[in-house]
């Protein structure tokens, strides 16, 4: 029995942690989806790849932690519980919200302050059998002079047009014959909820104001 709880104490860890959600899966039982894009800006140009971790929540206090792997250049489509969540700061092996926000490229790690603006983002409510686009994890990575840190700054583009692109090439990628037979014919199974999704931002750009009011 000793020798168990080392390993019982390990994954009631992880699971503080966050799970990792499916990706691709189906609305099967009333399930729900996410879908988000990823963006690495270096100053030489975009990056083709690296990875955003960051997780997403759901508010009420026995609610789902998702640990997303965000990707530039694609639309991921991760399988969620329908709740009501808000991308929130990773967690420790122990549970504990960390500050900092990981962007891994060209085989380097950095960090950054969890970005304040994230935090004050409302939470979007996620329905069985639907999906919600959530927009676009920009990380920037500037110059500096030799012997500086790098500078690193995080933003999500949750505009309609940013939206509505991401809906647009999960769509795209469905049926684009590059990507494997399994995962197109997997991915299927979420047309009707996409199709939806695209007309909803649709009528959204048709109601937004076509100026601001200045302050």
């Amino acid at each position: 029995m000793k020798t168990w709880l080392p390993m019982i104490a390990l994954c009631l860890a992880a699971a503080c942690r966050g799970s990792a959600p499916i990706a691709g899966g189906g609305p099967a039982q009333g399930i729900a989806a996410v879908l988000i894009g990823g963006r690495i800006l270096l100053p030489g140009g975009e990056a083709p790849s690296g990875e955003i971790t960051i997780n997403l929540e759901d508010e009420s206090a026995q609610g789902e932690i998702y640990r997303l792997r965000v990707l530039p250049r694609q639309a991921r489509l991760y399988q969620v519980e329908p709740g009501s969540y808000r991308l929130s700061p990773t967690r420790s092996l122990f549970g504990a919200p960390e500050a900092t926000l990981e962007v891994r490229v060209a085989g380097r790690s950095f960090r950054a302050p969890f970005p304040r603006e994230l935090l004050r983002e409302s939470s979007v409510s996620v329905k069985p059998k639907r999906i919600v686009a959530l927009g676009v994890l920009e990380a920037r990575l500037s110059g500096s002079p030799p012997g500086e840190a790098t500078s690193l700054s995080v933003s999500l583009d949750n505009g309609i047009e940013a939206r509505r692109r991401l809906v647009e090439t999960a769509i795209h990628n469905m049926m684009d014959p590059s990507v494997p037979s399994a995962e197109r014919e997997r991915a299927i199974s979420w047309t009707k909820a996409l199709d939806q999704s695209l007309q909803d931002l649709l009528t959204e750009s048709q109601r937004a104001p076509l100026y601001k009011l200045s302050p």
